[in-house]
């Protein structure tokens, strides 16, 4: 079993927050905000990145991060 570091930073403060994800499923992290679907909270308005990393169910760390990936606050989907 893996455990996916997720370090989610917004782009206007600077500010970030990191939390172990689990795999859903079909093998997907969620990024998601609040009690429905997420550990992130989201601003009403801006721009985000987010990366990842493994831990194994022993705590094993790796070391490796992917490249960070830019997006825009998932409420901007409800506009």
């Amino acid at each position: 079993q893996l455990l996916v570091k997720t370090e989610l930073a917004s782009l206007e403060s600077g500010k970030a927050n990191i939390y172990f994800l689990k795999l859903d499923q079909s093998g997907k992290v969620n990024v998601g905000h609040g009690m429905c679907s997420g550990a992130f909270t989201y601003k009403r308005s801006g721009k985000y990145k987010v990366r990842f990393s493994l831990m194994d169910i022993c705590g094993n760390e790796s070391e490796k991060w992917t490249e960070w990936v830019v997006f825009n606050t998932p409420f901007e989907q409800f506009r």
